[in-house]
C-alpha cells in the first residue's frame, strides 16, 4: 500500500520516542551494518565515515535514514 510522504510523517510522529529509535536502530542493523561479502561494520566506523562526508552528502544520508525509518515504522504499523 502506497502512502504519501505527508502520511508517513504523520504516522511517524504518532509513534513514541522508543518506537522511533527502535525502528531507526533496526534499519541501521539491517541495511547499513552489513556490507559486501558479509563484512560487518561498527556503528562507530559508520559515524566516522559519515563525518567525512560533505554537507550535501550528509544531507542525502540523513534523508535516506529518515526515509528508511519511516518505511520501517509504516510497515510495522500496517502489521498491527
Amino acid at each position: 500500500m502506497g502512502m504519501t510522504r505527508e502520511t508517513l510523517c504523520q504516522t511517524y510522529e504518532r509513534c513514541t520516542p522508543e518506537e522511533k529509535r527502535k525502528a531507526i536502530e533496526q534499519s541501521i542493523q539491517e541495511r547499513l551494518l552489513k556490507v559486501q561479502h558479509g563484512e560487518v561494520v561498527s556503528v562507530e566506523k559508520l559515524i566516522h565515515l559519515a563525518q567525512k562526508l560533505n554537507l550535501t552528502d550528509r544531507q542525502k544520508l540523513v534523508a535516506a535514514l529518515l526515509d528508511t525509518a519511516n518505511q520501517e515504522v509504516n510497515s510495522r504499523l500496517e502489521c498491527k
